[in-house]
């Protein structure tokens, strides 16, 4: 039988996973080595070969698209921190909601947002409606902290089908927490940070300006 185990040192923890060897020598560097298991590997049952030139095509014009997402939004921002401290990241994400291309933002949005977009698919499955957009922000469900609101929007094509979804994540000044700027140094719970939102699905692409404002308004009455 494996197992998985955890090393919990002074300074570091580390989960060893399945078909993983530790080895500790006398000055107590832990090294990890990973074991060859046919039980583990995986066939390949078909070649996949691309044209590196068509690859790079695509993947420039998929990356360009994530940049005018991201001129876009700051061009249309009314906040201080997207418009000038750009505390913002914009990606394009696959029908499994895969990361496909990103504009080099920010990697602390950029590593968690495909976690998102798959934590929402998941989540709705067929109730996500063409023309919803789902705003986002709770750790359960692929968040940060918690003025980092996250939206997420389907992108079909002509016969009803998810081509890929687009996604933008950016700091908020206030989300409502206990104190100002919503990151509290001595919060002992989320809700004292401000609001957590898992998935708010009551954003509609024709209303989505006039709404954002009402739904701040009714999150912090809550």
């Amino acid at each position: 039988a494996e197992y998985m185990g955890i090393i919990l040192a002074n300074g570091s923890t580390i989960v060893v996973e399945p078909s993983w060897k530790v080895d500790v020598d006398a000055e107590g560097t832990t090294t990890l080595n990973f074991i060859e298991d046919s039980h583990h590997k995986q066939e390949i049952t078909e070649e996949i070969v691309s044209d590196p030139i068509e690859l790079s095509i695509f993947g420039n014009r998929f990356m360009s698209i994530a940049e005018q997402m991201g001129r876009t939004l700051q061009r249309t921002a009314v906040s201080t921190n997207i418009k000038e401290r750009l505390d913002f990241s914009c990606a394009i994400f696959s029908p499994e909601g895969r990361l496909v291309a990103n504009a080099p933002h920010l990697p602390v949005h950029l590593g968690s947002m495909q976690e998102a977009v798959i934590w929402q698919i998941k989540h709705l499955g067929d109730d996500w409606k063409e023309g919803e957009v789902i705003l986002t922000n709770h750790p359960v469900a692929g968040g940060s902290h918690l003025p980092d609101l996250t939206i997420i929007s389907p992108v079909y094509d002509y016969d009803g089908h998810v081509a890929f979804y687009v996604a933008s994540r950016g700091h908020h000044a206030d989300i409502g927490g206990i104190t100002p700027g919503s990151m509290p140094a001595f919060s002992k719970s989320l809700d004292q940070e401000g609001i957590a939102t898992v998935s708010y699905t009551h954003l509609t692409l024709p209303t989505i300006y006039s709404v954002q404002i009402s739904v701040v308004a009714v999150s912090l009455k809550k």
